[in-house]
């Protein structure tokens, strides 16, 4: 006689309802719609924060080049954005990095790097230039500089400020402010803070900074470029040509 194995039931598979699948399509896209809002939002906010350390290191560049050739040099900025509030208005922002002739009192001033041909033509001049608009080559969307109160940084063959006190600020250092257009259009304040001071040392900031409003905004903690450390001189001032 035959014995049978007892039967047992197949498992049957189950697939999915259609309320399942609407319930995590919904949650994808809910998911994806918050990670676009913040990376929308994130991406202004670092070009912000990534321009006001590249400005540090040119004006920490700026700082060694004086140092190493015994003549003074300097970062002068050229055009700032006076509708820094208004993303609708494109941006603006510019400045040049020059080393002049003499350790003080420069007479001409040749924008870095520094030409070889002595044809009295700057024809490197490009490359120690620098632009925030569009269309140039470091054209970063909505990040705007602010108009400063000093235009200029200038540097001595020691590596200290030759900036007059009288262009200091009352903490005895010069300020350069960079905005995330977006936010600020938006009633938020998103500032970066670049301060140099008179001993060289030279610090990225969060905030608005002394000579606006008030010191809210920024989204990190400062960081120090240079290992200078902030004390007090005297110089003179002189100008790129």
């Amino acid at each position: 006689m035959r014995i049978l194995a007892p039967q047992h039931p197949r498992p049957t598979r189950r697939g999915f309802t259609l309320l399942e699948v609407m319930i995590v399509v919904a949650i994808i896209t809910i998911l994806a719609a918050l990670g676009t809002s913040s990376l929308r939002e994130l991406i202004p906010r670092m070009r912000t924060r990534k321009v006001a350390h590249e400005f540090a290191q040119q004006v920490e560049f700026i700082r060694q080049q004086a140092i190493l050739n015994n003549r003074e040099s300097s970062l002068t900025v050229t055009d700032w954005d006076d509708a820094y509030a208004d993303p609708g208005q494109d941006q603006r922002g510019a400045w040049n990095i020059a080393v002049g002739n003499r350790a003080l009192g420069s007479t001409t001033w040749d924008i870095l790097p520094v030409d070889a041909d002595v044809d009295g033509v700057d024809d490197m001049a490009s490359e120690g230039s620098y632009d925030l608009q569009p269309g140039a080559l470091q054209a970063t969307p909505y990040v705007g500089l602010l108009q400063p109160v000093t235009q200029q940084i200038l540097f001595t063959p020691r590596g200290m400020l030759a900036n007059s006190v009288g262009e200091l600020s009352t903490g005895g250092y010069l300020e350069f402010t960079f905005a995330n257009k977006i936010a600020v259009g938006q009633g938020v304040d998103d500032f970066w803070v670049v301060r140099v001071y008179r001993g060289g040392m030279v610090r990225v900031e969060p905030g608005q900074g002394d000579y606006y409003q008030n010191d809210d905004g920024g989204t990190d903690d400062h960081s120090t470029v240079s290992s200078g450390s902030p004390s007090s001189g005297g110089g003179g001032s002189g100008s790129p040509q």
